[in-house]
């Protein structure tokens, strides 16, 4: 195994030092934001703006490296997400934030997609289920190292920001430095909206709504006890305590939804986060210890409804179409995670508390409960020989499912796919790319053999 990680081990470094410093910029910039005197309003669209270039960068990211490569792309992302943090730090202007916030997502998503492009390209089945859960691991917990950062500065300042823009920086050392050949050339597919509809409306419904409420917690978060007086070091310890629950509650979740109908599970703990929802709504007097558990709480069962959400979509999905699908998700997700900080904003701008953050959340994830409830009145569980085994897969870029084992087995993806065609000139397929006006989309998402189910099963 030494030998398998030794050549992708610069690629986890720089992604660990990315994803320190952007867990930093994540709860700095709201942080900073409300001690500027920015309206609540104005902090939901910097989420809002954020979560949209992040979209949009999951899919048309392949257009860059295409044209260029995987290492150049990777130097312009992460030159341009170091220029980002930069002039957050001297230009206090929330319209110039704005611009920024939708860069800074897309370069994210770009820095992320040739990660675990070249990732993927080094995994075989021997490593595969090894490559994803260190990656993941590493995801959870250089986020929460980034966050507790907080307190070493003032967040009006330009320190912070300045130390964001480090981390970002020495990250392209690594990637720039690697022996380890990059890989080829991403492949570019359509996503299978209606096809993932018709086939598990509960996947579909659970990542959008999980995507309004958490996008709207990732961005706004950070607020609700800086609203309530606490210091740095408790703003960020209130929100690396949903982390902390979300990570912790991953695996026994999942393993409790291998041998139960997944959307009990998925509706269960929709239930548990409306109440946590309810807790912080209601109890925000209780002390500091008290909020971090029901944060602890949220986390735990806000946090892996989209796992389980894709693990429940691969149950009805077709042999080999479990990348396409997933792609499809992430774009809902990110949707919704779009729209959500936005909504949340007006609520906390209109009630004047920075607690109706959590009554928005509350609402869609008891709103989600009472669907998936509802779907499982019209149809059945799938049966044992139906079901995928359970796997958390972080929402980063659409390429990073192409590291789930469940991708593995042949079927329809490999059927369409066939052996890998010759390289195509790269400027020309760029310029292809533009000229032909259609959406770019999921690399890591292979053809699909038509827009409707060739099996007749109904939704789930």
């Amino acid at each position: 195994m030494s030998k398998s990680f030794a050549p992708i081990a610069a690629l986890f470094v720089s992604i660990a030092l990315v994803l320190t410093g952007y867990g930093l910029l994540t709860i700095l910039t709201p942080v900073a934001a409300d001690r500027l005197g920015l309206s609540d309003i104005l902090v939901g669209f910097l989420g809002t703006a954020y979560f949209g270039g992040l979209t949009l960068g999951c899919f048309l990211v392949p257009i860059v490296i295409a044209r260029v490569g995987h290492i150049r792309a990777f130097t312009a992302f992460t030159a341009l997400a170091t220029v980002t943090p930069l002039l957050q730090g001297v230009v206090l202007s929330g319209e110039v934030w704005i611009v920024l916030r939708i860069v800074t997502g897309f370069c994210y998503a770009g820095i992320s997609m040739v990660i675990e492009s070249w990732l993927n390209e080094r995994a075989d089945n021997s490593n595969r289920g090894f490559i994803l859960s260190t990656y993941t691991g590493l995801n959870l917990l250089v986020a929460v190292i980034g966050q507790q950062m907080l307190g070493l500065g003032d967040p009006a300042g330009p320190e912070l920001f300045i130390l964001v823009a480090i981390f970002v920086t020495i990250s392209a050392i690594p990637v720039a430095l690697t022996r380890s050949p990059a890989p080829d050339i991403p492949a570019t597919t359509t996503l299978q909206l209606r096809r993932l509809i018709q086939n598990s409306p509960v996947a579909a419904g659970a990542v959008f709504g999980t995507g309004l409420a958490n996008g709207a917690f990732w961005s706004l978060a950070p607020l609700y006890p800086q609203s309530l007086g606490m210091s740095e070091t408790n703003v960020a310890s209130f929100v690396s305590a949903a982390v902390i629950g979300g990570a912790v509650a991953l695996w026994p979740l999942g393993w409790l939804s291998d041998r139960r109908d997944r959307r009990l599970v998925i509706a269960g703990i929709c239930i548990g986060a409306a109440i946590a929802s309810l807790g912080l709504t209601t109890l925000s007097a209780l002390p500091f210890v008290a909020l971090a558990a029901i944060a602890f709480l949220y986390g735990a069962t806000a946090l892996p409804a989209y796992s389980l959400s894709i693990a429940h979509a691969n149950d009805h999905a077709d042999p080999g179409m479990s990348v396409s699908l997933s792609g499809s998700l992430l774009l809902l997700w990110g949707v919704g995670a779009t729209i959500g900080p936005t909504v949340a904003a007006f609520a906390m701008e209109l009630g004047g508390s920075a607690t109706l953050l959590f009554a928005f959340t509350g609402i869609a994830f008891a709103l989600l409960a009472a669907f998936t409830i509802y779907r499982m009145t019209v149809r059945p569980a799938p049966t044992e020989a139906q079901k995928e085994t359970f796997v958390y897969v972080p929402r980063t870029s659409p390429a990073v499912f192409q590291l789930d084992p469940r991708g593995e087995d042949g079927g329809e993806d490999e059927a369409a796919w066939g052996e890998p065609p010759p390289m195509p000139d790269l400027a020309q397929l760029g310029d292809e790319a533009q000229a032909s006006g259609e959406p770019p989309v999921s690399p890591a998402a292979p053809p699909a053999s038509g827009s409707d189910d060739p099996t007749g099963r109904p939704g789930s």
